[in-house]
């Protein structure tokens, strides 16, 4: 085990710290037997290579080792060696070249994830789903030996961990599709229909999106209530936080739900004075939804009379532009999306956008828009 990882010039990669010189030390703990050794090796590596969103070089020359040894069953924590392997698959990709490199090498994993779909725990099998949702470039090979584990598998988390796989893989065939489907209207348990409705908002099919507005409802009325995430899903050995509470899981509903179902709940919503966190969060929402293409908003000629609304409600709303803490969400948003420009910042060090400047934008497109 690990006989080649003193091969690896471990000195000319770094990690967050600096040359990547105790990643080796830390595999070889990690490879422990003691389940608190491992533990405590997991959450180094994950500070190290995968660090705060950020992927370090030495990502990919730690991928083939973590492969290595979420194959071997003496290691203490193997759900959480999947855990890791998949942080570095995933792990700001693919948007920086050196993420684009430990995705490829975490890559190598996929045979053995497929394996490990039909260990004999539990844990390992949600941890080897999740890995395998990382990958939807193998979409082809991996969404048959899902669907093959979802069928044989009866623990109640655990089948949402593999739904959870299917939102992220973004489920194509109509075998797969059916099966969702199945598993969303004979569900035995909140998490499973929970997560099942979220693997089917991201489904699509010949025909485009399949999901339905019983679906768009219980996403919505989930995130609004915030009956989602932890009490359900803390027995998973991972974090969960990207699959369930991006602002693009009500956008993945399509335009036609946004418009009959999502805005006009969320509308409901901002009219009952909802805490000035929750305040920013849903403008965001209804911003991401509404206009969920970025860089294509700016010509106003063409909104819905929805996106006029969802405009004139961020442009307006006094409350949110009072608080940094709500308005701190949607700002970034309005950027993406070409309707208000890079603000310079404001005389106030701590506020990053010139406040006024941006809510003048916003009511100069909702002119043209009329």
């Amino acid at each position: 085990m690990l006989e080649t990882i003193d091969l690896v010039r471990w000195e000319e990669f770094t990690d967050a710290y600096g040359p990547a010189t105790r990643v080796a030390g830390l595999l070889r703990q990690l490879a422990s037997a003691d389940p608190s050794e491992s533990r405590s090796a997991a959450g180094e590596l994950f500070g190290r290579i995968v660090h705060q969103g950020d992927t370090s070089t030495a990502a990919a020359a730690a991928a083939p080792f973590l492969v290595e040894l979420a194959g071997v069953e003496r290691v203490g924590d193997r759900p959480l060696v999947l855990a890791l392997l998949h942080a570095v698959a995933t792990c700001w990709y693919p948007f920086d070249p050196v993420a684009v490199d430990a995705h490829r090498a975490a890559a190598a994993g996929v045979p053995l994830g497929i394996e490990l779909l039909g260990h004999g725990d539990g844990a390992v099998r949600a941890g080897a789903a999740h890995l395998l949702g990382a990958f939807p470039e193998e979409r082809e090979r991996i969404e048959p030996a899902l669907r093959d584990g979802l069928r044989a598998e009866r623990g109640a988390v655990i089948r949402a961990g593999f739904f959870l796989s299917f939102r992220s893989l973004g489920a194509r065939d109509d075998a797969t599709i059916a099966l969702l489907r199945e598993g969303f209207r004979s569900a035995a348990s909140p998490e499973e229909r929970w997560s099942a409705a979220l693997a089917l908002a991201f489904a699509r099919g010949s025909d485009g999106g399949v999901a339905n507005e019983e679906i768009a409802r219980l996403l919505v009325d989930a995130y609004l209530t915030g009956e989602v995430g932890g009490p359900l899903l803390a027995p998973l050995m991972w974090d969960w936080s990207a699959e369930v509470h991006t602002e693009g899981v009500l956008a993945a509903l399509g335009s036609e739900l946004v418009e009959t179902v999502v805005a006009p709940r969320l509308f409901d919503a901002l009219a009952r004075r909802p805490s000035l966190w929750m305040l920013g969060s849903i403008h965001q929402h209804l911003l991401c939804a509404t206009f969920p293409k970025k860089d294509t908003a700016d010509d106003a000629t063409g909104w819905s009379a929805t996106q006029r609304r969802v405009i004139a409600g961020i442009s307006d709303d006094d409350r949110l532009w009072a608080d940094y803490t709500a308005y701190a969400p949607v700002t970034p948003e309005l950027e993406r999306r070409g309707l208000v420009a890079q603000r310079r910042p404001s005389p106030a060090a701590w506020e990053p956008y010139d406040r006024e400047g941006a809510r003048a934008s916003l009511r100069a497109l909702l002119a043209q828009a009329r």
